[in-house]
């Protein structure tokens, strides 16, 4: 079992679940976690009542308009520069004796 903040991010969609149940939260199987993974948090989670045997359940489906504005966003977003290496002593020393040997 896995579980669930009810409250949607501001986004639409909801937090990623964890494996420790707390007060309140929605329980999903691993069946229901896996379509969360899928579609990013963005489904939609509904409570239903079996009319045979009262039990309740939850159903979890994709919020498909949601995931995909979320994809369209993600996909406009620019790529992450990549990280600039970091200076060590021998780069250092090696520009040092590249600037002497410019000036002579």
């Amino acid at each position: 079992m896995y579980y669930l903040n009810p409250k949607k991010n501001a986004d639409g969609g909801y937090s990623n679940f964890q494996s420790t149940p707390f007060r309140g939260a929605i329980e999903l199987t691993e069946e229901q976690s896996e379509t969360f993974l899928s579609y990013n948090g963005f489904v939609t989670i509904q409570r239903i009542e079996d009319e045979e045997t009262g039990e309740i359940g939850t159903l979890v489906e994709p919020n498909m308009e949601a995931w995909e504005a979320w994809r369209a966003a993600q996909a406009e977003q620019p790529e992450e520069p990549e990280p600039e290496q970091p200076v060590t002593w021998a780069s250092m020393a090696a520009a040092i004796r590249k600037g002497v040997n410019e000036i002579d």
